[in-house]
């Protein structure tokens, strides 16, 4: 079973394969479409040390949306869960936000400075600690579709049975299909190339200063 397919999903698995074969067939495929997107569709846990910048907001730099954050640590210190909030790309620290609590000076006293928009991530290397879940669920009946497709394909004999191709060029490897289809292609099926267009994530991914 993979992360948006299962084998019953399948209806064409040969005769005599094995659920050990179905099962890294599954996660090929599921690797591939993720590769070709630069992303993932389902929640996923990251943990990860980033440089901080001097201010109060950061961004993660991650290539699938924010879903939860479960920890944040600056220099050693762990930042209490009720001074913490996020959005699909960062993270925002704010000890004086609506029910923060009271501030717990002794180490805490670094990291405010005498501004709220400075020193809640202070400049240094891989200081910042942060720990919890993303991915880009919502997507994942369209990826799980475009899987299982290309399994089929597969099992059909190779994906270039069901191929559209007008024209072929095989030097570097520049394809044209027929029809009304202008998008670009990434496998050769029409359906999840369509597919696929959706898919790319195309947000830039943007990274701390």
């Amino acid at each position: 079973m993979g992360n948006y397919v299962e084998k019953n999903d399948i209806s064409n698995w040969p005769s005599g394969t094995s659920d050990a074969e179905k099962d890294a067939l599954i996660k090929k495929y599921e690797l591939f479409l993720e590769k070709i997107t630069g992303t993932h569709f389902y929640e996923k846990a990251f943990d990860i040390k980033i440089n901080g910048q001097g201010k109060n907001r950061i961004f993660l730099g991650l290539e699938a949306d924010i879903i939860t954050i479960t920890e944040v640590e600056v220099c050693g210190i762990d930042i209490p869960d009720s001074w913490i909030s996020y959005d699909a790309d960062s993270v925002y620290l704010d000890p004086c936000a609506s029910g923060a609590g009271a501030v717990e000076w002794g180490e805490m006293y670094y990291l405010l400075g005498f501004s709220r928009e400075s020193a809640i991530f202070p400049r240094g290397y891989n200081n910042c600690h942060f720990a919890g879940t993303y991915g880009q669920p919502s997507l994942k009946p369209l990826a799980k579709q475009a899987v299982i497709t290309l399994i089929e394909a597969h099992n059909e004999g190779g994906l270039d049975t069901k191929a559209l191709f007008a024209s072929e060029k095989i030097g570097d490897y520049s394809y044209k299909y027929g029809g009304t289809y202008h998008g670009k292609i990434y496998t050769g099926i029409r359906e999840v190339d369509q597919v696929i267009d959706q898919l790319i994530r195309d947000k830039p991914v943007i990274l701390t200063p």
